[in-house]
This record gives structure tokens, C-alpha cells and sequence, in this order.
């Protein structure tokens, strides 16, 4: 991991928690150790030129805890080493570290800090431009709390959000802020309404990027309709206004939507949402961040495209050592009228660019003790992008994996 990415509030965590050990207030410390191993038949994502190869995922992991009545504080750290049999040129490594931070100041009271830090090293060979380069992301907030009575609570954060790449790219260099404000009711112990609104500002390192302001109001609504069936329904007004754009503003409403029935040995759960989202990074998709992924799409020179996912998962434990897990979703993304690709290609005005993917995925898992267990893998990839087929691609992974854990 870069020295950049060595934030100040894992370094103060850091001394918390060297601290608290030398008080012989005890540490939690929990190594993990994930392994896995899956055959891909389209590692290129792509309809003509297709290969095959076998992907070793080694994740090491540490988690450092230190909880005491009133403050809990944790340190984790994951390494990912990804081996493509193919060819080496192919390997890269990811790096995934978060440190939490959680102080109860009175019985009403606390505050707490996140950070999160990904970074991301394209292998030689990548799927996308920039060969050989690293990307990095990072992700801090702070947030204060206060439980007014039982049933009501209110909290106000602050969050800085950092994406950053050595290339020349303006899209690929930004930092964001955002605050917030949640209150939250409990009306009974059945139902709870959460209200959300927020103000966000997104600039681009180049001038030549289109920075945005936006204002939202959330609301969340969640009811338990039965001892078994659960719903959350979640919709977001955003007004967004982009500062060198031929769309100068963008109004939308975004939906957020689960229905969750858990009885017995089995869950059942359903999602939907639908939203506007930055597409700045699609065309680094190829090679995601921490983790391999199938879903690239369009690269486009537009910022944002509508998001809509539909999904279904289903977790059934057969017994207390084996369990299963089946799940498919569908994800559309449409993008705006003044969409222009990177091949110079103006889209049709009357038939919007659309990105379609199609997921299947399945797995299997076995307890063999109370630390190990181990798995299989199963997933089918379609995407589809209308008008044209130029760039529709289909994959299929499946492997084995195992986990150690203490």
C-alpha cells in the first residue's frame, strides 16, 4: 500500500489501539487467511477476443480490535494476490484497509470515524488503458449522535471521498464532500422512519471535468409485516447541477427497495433500485476495485447514467456445516441523449445507449471445523449494449474456495 494511502485516521487508530495495549487493556487480534480458485472462459470481456484461464485469489487478512464499555476502536487490513494462470502478465494485487472508531461520550451521546483506503495495482496485460497503473480510493467520515428520546435519534456527519490516478485522465482525479443530517423515529417496534437530506459537492482535478453541486432528501420507511416478512422502501430526491455541461441540471428520484422473508433455515430477500450514478469509472471496470468483475460497460465521455438492478437471493443452511446460496439480478444502465462514445460515435438521439447485464451465480459452503470451511463457486455473465452489438460479451466462473479463520 502507497504512503499516500497511510491517512491520518488509521494512523491515530493505530496509536489508540498501541496505547490500549500498553495499558494491558487487551486486544482482540483475528488473522484470516481466503483462498480460491475459479476457471473464467472470457477473462478479456469480450465477443472476439475471447481466453480462458484459471484465477487464484490469496487473501490474507488481520483485524485489530479493541472494545471496551464506553469506545471501541478496529484496525483491519486485506491484501489481495489474483494469479492468472494464462499468463502472469495478467496478475495484479489489491490492497482493502478500514479503521473504525466508535466513543460513547454519555447514556444519549457518541461520535464516531470511518476510513476506508482501496488501492488497485492494473496488471501488465489489463483489460483496460493505462497498463501497469495504480488507482487508489479513499473514503473518510466522521458523524455525531444523539439519542433525543427512546423512540427518536439524530445524527450529522461529514464525509470526504478521494479518487485518484497518476494518468492524465480529468475524469479520473476528484474529490468529494458531503454532509448530512438523519433523523430517525421509531413508532413502534414494527415500523421506523428515517429522514435523510444532504448536501454533496464533487470537483474534478481538471478544469475540463464537469464538477457538480447536488441536494437530496431521503426518506426511509421499513415495517415488519409479520414475524417472518420484512419490507424497506427507500426513495431520494436529488437536484443536481453540473457547472460545464450542455445539461446544466439533472433532477431525479431514486428508489430503494427490499423485501426480506427469513424463517426458519432459509432467507429470501428482493432488491430493487434505480438511481443516478457517476460512470467516470466504468472504463476501469475491467479490473475493479479488491476484486476481479465481469461488469464492465460502455466508456463513455458523459458523467452519469441511470442505474436500475432488480435481484433475487436465496440462503437455505441444510444443517449447521452446509449451507447453499442461489441469486440472480439484472442491471440496465441508460445514459443521457448528449452521450457521445470514445470512438467518436454520436448516439441516436431517439434510441438511448443502454447497457444490459445479466447475473447468475451460485455457491455452496461447508463448515469443516470451527475455523476452516470450504466452498464452491458457480457464475454467468451476459452484457448487452443496445443500439449495436459491438460490445456484447458473455462469461462463465466457477471454482473452489476456502477460508481459515480465528
Amino acid at each position: 500500500m502507497g504512503k499516500k494511502g497511510r491517512t491520518g485516521v488509521l494512523l491515530g487508530l493505530c496509536l489508540l489501539l498501541v496505547s490500549f495495549y500498553a495499558q494491558g487493556a487487551g486486544l482482540k487480534i483475528k488473522p484470516s487467511l481466503n483462498i480460491s480458485s475459479e476457471y473464467n472462459t472470457n477473462i478479456n470481456l469480450s465477443a472476439d477476443d475471447k481466453e480462458s484461464s484459471w484465477i487464484t485469489y490469496v487473501r490474507p487478512g488481520l483485524s485489530i480490535q479493541a472494545p471496551l464499555e464506553n469506545f471501541y476502536a478496529e484496525l483491519s487490513y486485506m491484501p489481495t494476490f489474483a494469479y492468472f494462470s494464462k499468463d502472469k502478465d495478467y496478475n495484479y494485487k489489491a490492497d482493502l484497509a478500514k479503521g473504525v472508531l466508535r466513543y460513547n461520550i454519555g447514556p444519549r451521546f457518541s461520535i464516531g470515524i470511518k476510513d476506508d483506503y482501496e488501492e488497485t495495482a492494473l496488471p501488465d496485460k489489463s483489460r483496460v488503458e493505462n497498463e501497469g497503473r495504480v488507482y487508489r480510493k479513499n473514503t473518510a467520515s466522521a458523524a455525531l449522535k444523539y439519542q433525543v428520546e427512546n423512540n427518536w435519534s439524530v445524527e450529522m456527519g461529514y464525509k470526504v471521498d478521494r479518487f485518484k490516478d497518476p494518468t492524465d485522465d480529468p475524469f479520473a482525479d476528484y474529490k468529494g464532500h458531503t454532509t448530512y443530517l438523519k433523523l430517525k423515529n421509531n413508532f413502534s417496534p414494527r415500523t421506523y422512519l428515517a429522514i435523510n437530506p444532504s448536501v454533496r459537492k464533487r470537483d474534478f482535478k481538471d478544469s475540463e471535468a464537469k464538477d457538480y453541486d447536488s441536494l437530496s432528501l431521503g426518506l426511509e420507511l421499513g415495517h415488519k409485516l409479520s414475524d417472518v416478512w420484512k419490507l424497506k422502501i427507500a426513495p431520494s430526491w436529488e437536484y443536481r447541477n453540473y457547472t460545464e455541461a450542455e445539461r446544466d441540471t439533472v433532477k431525479n428520484v431514486d428508489w430503494n427497495v427490499n423485501l426480506t422473508a427469513k424463517s426458519g433455515k432459509g432467507k429470501l430477500s428482493f432488491d430493487y433500485s434505480k438511481s443516478i450514478q457517476d460512470t467516470f469509472r466504468d472504463k476501469y471496470a475491467g479490473v475493479a476495485f479488491y476484486n476481479y468483475s465481469e461488469l464492465r460497460t460502455l466508456e463513455t465521455n458523459y458523467r452519469y447514467a441511470t442505474v436500475e438492478r432488480v435481484g433475487v437471493n436465496y440462503d437455505y443452511k441444510l444443517s449447521k456445516l452446509f449451507k447453499i446460496n442461489l441469486g440472480t439480478f439484472y442491471q440496465r444502465n441508460v445514459y443521457p441523449d448528449e452521450i457521445v462514445l470514445t470512438n467518436d460515435k454520436l448516439a441516436d438521439r431517439d434510441e438511448r445507449w443502454r447497457s444490459n447485464f445479466y447475473v447468475y451465480q451460485a455457491g455452496f459452503d461447508y463448515r469443516l471445523s470451527k475455523w476452516v470451511s470450504v466452498g464452491i463457486t458457480y457464475r454467468y455473465v451476459d452484457v448487452k449494449n443496445k443500439p449495436g452489438d459491438d460490445f456484447h460479451y458473455s462469461t462463465v466462473a466457477g471454482g473452489l474456495k476456502a477460508s481459515v479463520s480465528f
